[in-house]
């Protein structure tokens, strides 16, 4: 008898009302002919070309990093956005920054989505209590969390690297991942300092082991220790094995990214050592500074 999904009472998940990416199967992101590896961020939105001043450091940081470190891997490198950054301000970044390609996350399904039937259910502004983060911080936490690969599916590795991020000191992770058969690297390691996301994880993490019967492959189960992931890199085709979409889509439905805030970290983290061979996840040796 398969247990059933531990689920939040304030999010019962209505998909017949919804019509997402997943449904209708939004094909992932080509990469350039003979490359294998993309890095990616989220960008702040903005109208103008001086909005994205600290972006384009951080990728003159990279690349500055990259060929002082003699980087031999080639990588696409794809900057999702929400729909707020106006086309000729992506085309000017684009003819600015070599390999940059500007998408917008909507298309597969992030912060609300393109392909939702209109006025479809959206529980998010229901269930979200006030607080400090807003409902788009949410959003960002979900796409971090469970839609990324989607769009990277076609990569092998993706690497992410926030744009705020100017990177000091890098050797070749992609090489890195290889020689060592990882599915995970990893910058730093940090104490997840949202109570609320810690009392309210801990618990659902320890009800969803304990109803299947499942032993962290990487004990132990901790919500208040996490891999940091504004820079972290990873085989996306691990994401898609049917136990991490399994555990993924009932931290989906729990609606406890909305709820309660839990964040991509601790929920990258958990899935992990959960279900990761031990030895798969590498530190990734970098220096950085935040811009």
């Amino acid at each position: 008898e398969v247990p059933q999904e531990p689920v939040s009472q304030a999010f019962i998940v209505q998909k017949a009302a919804l019509v997402t990416a997943e449904t209708q199967q939004i094909k992932p992101l080509e990469p350039t002919l003979g490359v294998r590896d993309a890095i990616f961020s989220l960008v702040r939105g903005g109208s103008y070309h001086a909005d994205f001043k600290d972006f384009i450091k951080s990728r003159k940081c990279l690349r500055e990093t990259l060929q002082n470190e003699s980087q031999s891997t080639p990588f696409d490198e794809i900057a999702f956005h929400e729909g707020n950054v106006p086309e000729n301000v992506q085309r000017e970044l684009e003819s600015e920054i070599n390999g940059l390609r500007f998408v917008d996350a909507r298309l597969f399904g992030a912060f609300g989505g393109l392909h939702e039937v209109k006025d479809a259910w959206r529980p998010w502004e229901r269930i979200r209590k006030p607080g400090e983060y807003p409902t788009g911080y949410r959003h960002m936490c979900r796409f971090m969390s469970m839609q990324w690969f989607r769009a990277l599916a076609k990569y092998e590795y993706a690497m992410r690297i926030d744009d705020d991020v100017c990177m000091h000191r890098l050797l070749d992770p992609f090489n890195a991942m290889r020689q060592q058969g990882a599915i995970y690297g990893y910058g730093l390691r940090t104490e997840e300092k949202h109570e609320f996301t810690v009392q309210t994880l801990q618990p659902w993490l320890e009800l969803y082991a304990s109803s299947r019967k499942l032993t962290p492959t990487i004990p132990p189960l901790d919500a208040q220790s996490m891999y940091f992931t504004n820079v972290f890199i990873s085989k996306t085709s691990w994401w898609w094995g049917p136990t991490v979409q399994r555990f993924l889509g009932a931290v989906y439905r729990s609606g406890s990214i909305y709820e309660h805030r839990w964040g991509d970290a601790p929920l990258q983290t958990a899935a992990l050592h959960l279900h990761a061979d031990p030895g798969s996840i590498i530190h990734v040796p970098m220096d950085y500074t935040h811009l």
